[in-house]
């Protein structure tokens, strides 16, 4: 095709072999003409993946026309902009290894919404059913505001810089029960209300300390495990300036959740954080609740009831007034006066 040219170094046909051998093959091709040329099992690996424009393909190998299964071929692929799912990448390069019933891709780079993406995957094509695949990506500097526009319908004002790590040793896209792995995030400068697991919590922490809910996540961090498809972690931790929240728990791959979230207050807080926080502790179960339906749709119930006597080193504003009144004995401004509402 005169828009798709194709420039060769060096081939060779065997006839003996019935092989076709390239080196330095040149093109700039859709990988979805390749895949085809391939085979079906190839083809529907790299269907989901898409450039806006056909990138620059570098090929070396041979592969053997009669039997698509005995073939060793190197593409080192290069180009944007690059669409997979709902992800959008302005550059990505890899390296493709096609060698027999297997497919890997190395060392694969690109811009990830304004952050950097690596990786690496693995693929086999002799189960029975579906194709056995691993792989490792890692995310770094992601802002979170146009990634999250991107995969999600839902209107947000998330933001923040994310980066992590997910490593899937094995799956069967056959089975979508059959993911096995682990992986590890970090959130920096998070606005993250938005998000039902956090913000259903806002309208608990505001009663206490009015504001407290609505500021950044100066960081979060958390491991995760991932077994037959129930994604579980034991340190989820979002830190913001007055506040701690605390997850541990599971979610599987239909968003349903069984978790248990912590609030600490003032801990971090400068100067009186460590008097708050020591101050709190023996309270922080009046913050603690058991959570569960969906992802989309969280439900809350606390895990435990209180006198509400007890609730008053929750207010700690309120507290403080009532250890330091004024010192004329009258209340302090904007507090209701007892001896004037009888009067």
């Amino acid at each position: 095709h005169e828009d798709q040219p194709v420039e060769v170094a060096q081939a060779w046909f065997n006839t003996r072999e019935m092989r076709l051998y390239l080196t330095n093959a040149l093109a700039r091709i859709d990988p979805g003409v390749v895949g085809r040329s391939i085979g079906p099992m190839t083809a529907e690996i790299l269907e989901p993946y898409h450039f806006g424009r056909p990138p620059k393909v570098i090929v070396n190998g041979w592969l053997d026309v009669t039997d698509t299964d005995q073939a060793d071929m190197m593409f080192q692929v290069e180009g944007g902009p690059f669409r997979y799912w709902r992800f959008n990448l302005d550059s990505v390069s890899a390296g493709v290894h096609w060698k027999g019933p297997s497919l890997s891709i190395n060392n694969l780079q690109g811009q990830f919404y304004r952050g950097q993406i690596q990786g690496v995957l693995d693929a086999d094509f002799t189960p029975r059913i579906g194709t056995d695949i691993s792989y490792r990506i890692a995310i770094t500097n992601t802002d979170m505001r146009p990634l999250m526009q991107d995969i999600s319908n839902a209107t947000n004002r998330l933001e923040g810089t994310l980066s992590g790590e997910l490593n899937i040793s094995h799956l069967n896209s056959s089975d979508w029960k059959s993911w096995q792995g682990d992986g590890r995030m970090n959130l920096k400068q998070g606005l993250i209300w938005d998000i039902p697991m956090f913000g259903m919590f806002s309208t608990v922490l505001n009663s206490v300390v009015p504001g407290i809910a609505n500021s950044r996540a100066e960081e979060g961090n958390a491991t995760f495990i991932i077994t037959n498809s129930i994604m579980s972690t034991k340190d989820l931790d979002i830190r913001a300036s007055a506040m701690r929240l605390y997850y541990t728990g599971t979610v599987d791959f239909d968003a349903n959740v069984n978790a248990r979230m912590e609030a600490s207050l003032f801990r971090d807080s400068w100067l009186l954080g460590k008097v708050f926080g020591l101050a709190l502790t023996p309270l922080t179960k009046l913050l603690e609740y058991k959570v569960t339906g969906t992802l989309g749709n969280p439900k809350s119930e606390p895990l435990y009831i209180l006198p509400k006597f007890l609730l008053a080193p929750l207010h700690p504003i309120k507290m403080i007034k009532d250890l330091f009144p004024s010192e004329d004995g009258h209340p302090s401004p904007g507090e209701k006066d007892p001896a004037r509402d009888r009067k």
